[in-house]
Parts: structure tokens; C-alpha cells; sequence
């Protein structure tokens, strides 16, 4: 049997820097490292997980979308306040 088909049955699931990031955060925030109304800002967090500030701008669109964090006008991305309704449906 040819060395190339004995490896046929692995495979890996691609994924992006932005759903690594998003994981990260999503961990943090149920692990309650990430209070709610924490600002999450884009310049220390790219720092922080070593990506750009869009990679971390669009796993913050992905965490509004979910509603784990919510888009203040004028002050930023902050950790949303979930209710106990709202953590059993995450």
C-alpha cells in the first residue's frame, strides 16, 4: 500500500484567524474573564492575540451578531449583560 493512501482517513477542518479569535473571546467571556460592560478595545486585543485590528473588528461583528457583545455609537464594542434566559439559549 502506497504511503500517500495509509493517511487517506485525516483530514483537518479549516479555520480562520477570525474564528480563532472569536473562540478566544467566546471563551474568556463564559469563563468570566470579560465582565459585562467590559470595553473591548480593538487596538489592545490585536496586541493582546497578536492579529490585526480587522481580524479583531470582524470576531467582534461575529460576538454582536451572537449577542454576546453589543456596538455602543461613539464608545466602542462592550461585553453585553446576559440574563440567565439568555445564557441557557447560548
Amino acid at each position: 500500500m502506497p504511503a500517500e493512501n495509509s493517511f487517506a482517513s485525516l483530514s483537518l477542518e479549516p479555520v480562520s484567524t477570525v474564528d480563532r479569535v472569536v473562540d478566544e473571546l467566546r471563551r474568556a467571556l463564559f469563563d468570566g474573564e470579560l465582565e459585562p460592560g467590559t470595553p473591548l478595545r480593538e487596538v489592545a486585543l490585536a496586541a493582546s492575540l497578536g492579529v490585526s485590528r480587522s481580524t479583531v473588528r470582524e470576531a467582534l461583528g461575529a460576538l454582536v451578531a451572537d449577542g454576546l457583545v453589543d456596538r455602543v455609537a461613539n464608545k466602542g464594542t462592550v461585553v453585553h449583560a446576559l440574563t440567565p434566559d439568555g445564557i441557557r439559549d447560548i
